[in-house]
């Protein structure tokens, strides 16, 4: 059995970092395997116990490294095989928050994970000793603070792009792209190509994983509640967009991919 929780970020880091999260469990004698959807979120994990072993499109399994950064996602690319004890520490990113503090256009970080100290070098030992050495969720979500902190006074500078992404955010995918790049002043291939750079995917792509996931994440909280009601709250057409994104993303059908999210 897997337990979680989580705790949103001190408002001023909200502009680079949504929450602080962590996955834990003793699955000694109890393996578990999730297949990932694809999703939007990009994210800093920290494995303080036994790391997953992801199996990439279908590879063999293999350890990940202890600590590793993954970005957003477009499609079922990974299954995680977890064994053994389970203590797993996330730092996620606001939409562009990653891009904002460490630079890369998180174009090559769209659909891919990397070990962390490859991408930040000192930076990540750092943050994994203050990781390490708190005590419990609480602890560790104020030592990752208090790294992330310290990173703020090199960070990029806010833009509208960036702004058009936490709005998007908010709305679960549900804004015109023309409308966003109208309010950050930039024509809409300009505006597709910064949103690329900031984010990881393009804005159609990112707020088609947004709202798949919200209907997931409302049917977890709300298992009584109809598939079409979940549906249409989350701004799809009908049930058939739905399928088709559960097929994209999910390669599965919606009562399958609900299963997989009640597991993890």
């Amino acid at each position: 059995m897997l337990t979680y929780e989580e705790m949103r970020a001190p408002r001023a880091l909200r502009g680079v970092v949504s929450h602080f999260a962590e996955r834990r469990g003793d699955l000694t004698g109890r393996p578990l395997s999730l297949a990932l959807p694809g999703r939007p979120d990009q994210f800093l994990e920290i494995y303080l116990a036994e790391p997953y072993r992801p199996r990439i499109d279908g590879g063999a399994p293999s350890p990940a490294p202890e600590m590793v950064v993954v970005g957003p996602q477009s499609y079922r690319r990974v299954e995680l095989d977890m064994v053994g004890e389970v203590v797993a520490f996330h730092i996620h990113f606001a939409p562009s928050g990653f891009h904002r503090l460490f630079g890369p256009s998180m174009r090559g970080l769209a659909d891919q994970a990397f070990d962390a100290v490859d991408l930040l070098g000192r930076r990540a030992a750092t943050l994994r000793e203050a990781v390490g050495r708190a005590i419990g969720f609480d602890g560790r979500a104020l030592a990752a603070a208090a790294w992330v902190q310290g990173l703020l006074e090199g960070a990029r500078a806010e833009s509208e792009v960036d702004r058009a992404a936490r709005l998007l955010v908010r709305a679960g995918g549900v804004i015109r792209v023309e409308d966003m790049a109208i309010r950050s002043g930039l024509g809409v291939r300009q505006f597709n190509r910064r949103f690329a750079d900031a984010v990881g995917l393009p804005p159609k792509l990112y707020a088609r994983t947004l709202r798949f996931n919200r209907v997931l994440d409302q049917r977890v909280r709300r298992p009584g509640e109809s598939w079409t009601r979940l549906i249409q709250e989350a701004g799809y057409f009908d049930d058939a967009h739905f399928a088709r994104d559960c097929r994209a993303f999910g390669g599965a059908s919606p009562g399958a991919l609900a299963a997989q999210a009640l597991a993890g």
